[in-house]
């Protein structure tokens, strides 16, 4: 599925691990979020942006537990930094609560 990223189907498997994440095993997810965050460079799309914190919000708490909390802090930051003012109000308040979350 990175490997498809990689080659610019970015986000028909988004879209396709999404639907399936409340179904795949959370350490197969965190490492998938981390992959996927680790080659990418913003800006975003606000659809990446949505389908990212989706399923980093299904995965939080493992997330706390490893060495991805750097990584999910730091795509947080760049969002944040660039694409923060494109999301809706609601949105926002997500992002915040996930951060938080991390604490």
């Amino acid at each position: 599925m990175i490997y498809l990223m990689q080659l610019n189907y970015v986000m028909p498997v988004l879209d396709y691990i999404c639907s399936r994440a409340r179904k795949i095993d959370q350490s197969l997810s965190m490492h998938f979020v981390k992959k996927v965050l680790e080659m990418t460079k913003g800006p975003y799309s606000r659809k990446f942006i949505e389908g990212m914190g989706d399923m980093i919000s299904e995965i939080v708490e493992v997330v706390k537990k490893t060495d991805t909390e750097p990584v999910v802090r730091g795509w947080i930051g760049k969002v944040k930094t660039w694409s923060f003012a494109h999301l809706s109000f609601s949105f926002r308040l997500f992002f915040i609560n996930i951060y938080v979350a991390l604490e």
